[in-house]
């Protein structure tokens, strides 16, 4: 039976501005609308996009080659063909969405994430969330939400975003409905909304700073488990290899407490980013990762856990940017994803999927 229910309201690492990264998690077992995001790059818009029926059922935008393709160039058929990923939200979530105009069952789905845990402050993750904040204060579908985060994260949301300049100030303690949570590096912390499950935060590199290329930019991947069956999905943000001059590496850190704590078989999925084709000039990445190197870190994994396969882990593949280019880069990243993991020991039997906006994956 599946544990996670995860809607992809936005998956892409722009520059278009209307499906920039944002995940809706729900444990697929609850009978309500409670839920929580992992970043806010958009939300409310993609809530509604995905409440309307599709023009064109099977297929999804892709404005390149051609203007449609179908979702199975994205998805692993076998994830199509179980039920396990669909267009839309689930049959689960909707029997709890009352018969309604679009904007107010987008609104009664945004009342019930309780949560945002934000990767880090970059506009690409954070928009969303910002702009939809004053929903929270809907009179006819109110809402609290926290904003949780390492504090690297929340800091900065706190004095230079929710600031009465940038944007008003609505977390302010005399409104009480919205507020920051913020969290401690590698240590768990149950979700109010989802209390059933634990979430770890693990500091990760995301690069170098304009002004000072000596000054690292961090991020945050989130391990998130189930305290009943131990079933757990690993989401990251925004990340890079470990830097080969650096100290202990921060990634290398979470492979091995995913190696020390989570079974093989109970690792239900990996959401990572893939920014870029292998044919990137790897100056360029900016503290991001290629096909090649995701395989690289997918190599690491197996290597933490001593085992000669990953078997049939699923893999959520995000960020992807949608570059000045013939072919949609989601397309190119995909197939080349499958091509070196087929090369790969113990890769060969690795699933791989875009995190497409829209659709909802059960696992």
């Amino acid at each position: 039976m599946p544990c996670f229910e995860i809607s992809i309201l936005g998956g892409t690492g722009g520059p278009f501005e209307a499906s920039t990264q944002c995940f809706m998690i729900r444990d697929a077992r609850r009978r309500d609308l409670a839920s929580i995001c992992i970043d806010g790059g958009v939300g409310l818009g993609a809530i509604a996009r995905m409440l309307r029926q599709p023009a064109h059922p099977g297929a999804t935008e892709s404005l390149y080659a051609n203007e449609l393709e179908p979702i199975q160039r994205y998805i692993d058929p076998a994830l199509t063909a179980s039920g396990a990923a669909t267009q839309g939200f689930s049959d689960r979530l909707m029997m709890h969405v009352p018969a309604a105009p679009i904007v107010q069952q987008a609104l009664i789905i945004f009342q019930g994430i309780g949560e945002y845990y934000i990767t880090h402050p970059h506009m690409d993750h954070i928009a969303g969330m910002v702009v939809n904040s004053a929903a929270v204060f809907e009179p006819r579908a109110p809402s609290k939400k926290l904003i949780r985060g390492l504090p690297f994260t929340t800091t900065p949301l706190q004095e230079h975003v929710f600031n009465d300049v940038i944007w008003p100030q609505l977390t302010h303690p005399l409104l009480g409905s919205l507020s920051f949570s913020p969290m401690q590096r590698s240590e768990p912390s149950a979700s109010p909304a989802l209390p059933q499950f634990d979430i770890t935060p693990f500091e990760v590199h995301h690069g170098a700073r304009v002004a000072d290329p000596n000054d690292t930019v961090s991020s945050t991947v989130y391990v998130i488990t189930d305290r009943l069956t131990k079933d757990t999905i690993v989401v990251c943000g925004d990340l890079e290899k470990d830097p080969e001059d650096g100290p202990d590496g921060q990634l290398a850190a979470v492979w091995r407490h995913l190696a020390q704590n989570v079974e093989l078989p109970r690792l239900r999925a990996l959401l990572i980013e893939c920014s870029n084709s292998k044919a990137i000039d790897e100056t360029r990445l900016f503290g991001h990762l290629s096909s090649i190197r995701l395989v690289g870190e997918l190599e690491a994994l197996r290597a933490a856990y001593g085992v000669d396969s990953l078997d049939s882990l699923t893999v959520l593949v995000s960020h992807v940017k949608m570059v000045y280019a013939d072919e949609d880069p989601r397309l190119t990243i995909i197939d080349e994803l499958r091509q070196l993991a087929a090369a790969r020991n113990g890769l060969e039997r690795v699933s791989f999927s875009i995190a497409l906006q829209g659709c909802t994956f059960m696992l």
